[in-house]
């Protein structure tokens, strides 16, 4: 749909006489993006993904060394956490609930 000033024009989209349908999210290479381009649904999966790992290095720090967790920080917290900082500057600003 797009929007004009005065009157919405609703439009469809088909490839070879099959109709697309409209996705209210899209994840392409990672990333989740959401039909108004907002980070929103980014920032949810990488708080979550996040906390989970928080999580986890808090339950091995006591049947593990610290070689082994720096090990698990960097293969679940630190790459996953770069990668998001990597495809867009916009949700590093709303890491801060953690």
């Amino acid at each position: 749909m797009l929007m004009n000033n005065r009157k919405n024009i609703s439009f469809s989209v088909s490839i070879n006489h099959h109709p697309i349908s409209k996705q209210s999210s899209l994840k392409y290479l990672g990333v989740i993006l959401d039909d108004k381009l907002n980070w929103k649904p980014q920032m949810e999966k990488l708080v979550t993904h996040l906390s989970k790992s928080c999580g986890m290095l808090f339950k091995l720090k006591h049947y593990t060394n610290i070689s082994v967790l720096k090990s698990v920080y960097f293969a679940y917290f630190h790459s996953y956490l770069t990668y998001s900082i990597l495809t867009g500057e916009g949700p590093t600003r709303r890491l801060y609930s953690l």
